[in-house]
């Protein structure tokens, strides 16, 4: 008897892997699309906490300049001519100055202040012995040349970090008067938006994380149910294939999509034969 079974499946007989494709492919997919968009917010939200301080120090610069001509209006005025506090030969005026800078100070809790001039020199600072200096950095410089803040971020030795925040301080004609640097600690705004932001983060990813269980179920089901169907469908062609010949089977997988078996031309010899008898033998016995 003809072996009519192949001992290589054609493809169509094997399952589609869906559970395999899910887990290859979707899978790692998901994850690096998540950590992409967690890299995303987490820029986004860096680049929002960087804004805010530059907006909150704009405030403050010209807060704390009001209050400064208003409070010392001659010394105010020679500063910005270009005379250092230490220029200016502790005139009451001056001391008037340097008493209101370090009173906005201390009540805006600012680490540290500094005041330039358009040549970049140090015309006050809360560090005395940094008045008359010249900071050469390239923030301040985009300071002066687009009339924008700018911000700096720096680390110590210990390890903490905080902002260097160069504002401009406009006159009443909208031009650049001043520089001032302010200093704030990097852990300010960035524990208030770590603090609010592991909630609102927290609870979209436990919602992922659980769409991706309940996704990687249904596939296993999927999976297993067209296990199923293609082993049923498999053994049909293994019973079909009991029947006809391995050409037959040949013809039939490559009609293709349409149906349609090619037509073969063959030269063959047909032998008739017959058994004498054999209508009344098989009338009175099995098959």
């Amino acid at each position: 008897m003809a072996q009519h079974k192949t001992d290589n499946a054609m493809p169509s007989e094997q399952p589609f892997p869906l559970s395999t494709l899910f887990r290859r492919r979707f899978i790692p997919a998901f994850i690096a699309f998540t950590i992409l968009f967690l890299v995303l917010l987490g820029l986004t939200a860096q680049h929002v906490v960087e804004e805010i301080y530059l907006e909150q120090a704009q405030r403050r610069a010209q807060t704390m300049a009001r209050a400064v001509s208003v409070a010392a209006p001659v010394a105010w005025r020679h500063l910005m001519s270009g005379q250092t506090l230490a220029e200016m030969k502790n005139t009451n005026d001056a001391d008037t100055l340097a008493q209101t800078f370090a009173s906005e100070v201390k009540e805006m809790n600012l680490p540290e202040l500094k005041v330039y001039d358009h040549d970049r020199r140090v015309l006050f600072a809360t560090k005395a012995d940094e008045i008359g200096s010249t900071e050469n950095g390239d923030a301040l410089k985009n300071v002066y040349a687009n009339s924008t803040s700018e911000i700096v971020t720096k680390e110590f030795p210990d390890g903490t970090r905080q902002y260097e925040l160069y504002v401009p301080v406009f006159d009443e004609n909208n031009t650049v008067q001043t520089v001032f640097e302010l200093y704030e600690p990097v852990t300010y705004l960035n524990t208030i938006l770590l603090n609010a932001g592991i909630p609102t983060m927290a609870v979209p990813a436990a919602l992922l994380f659980v769409l991706i269980l309940g996704l990687n179920t249904l596939v296993g089901r999927a999976q297993t149910d067209i296990d199923q169907r293609t082993n049923a469908l498999k053994e049909l062609q293994e019973r079909l294939s009991s029947f006809v010949s391995e050409t037959a089977i040949g013809a039939a997988r490559a009609a293709g999509q349409g149906g349609m078996i090619v037509s073969q031309k063959l030269e063959t010899t047909l032998f008739y034969s017959d058994i004498r008898d054999f209508t009344g033998f098989s009338e009175q016995n099995t098959p």
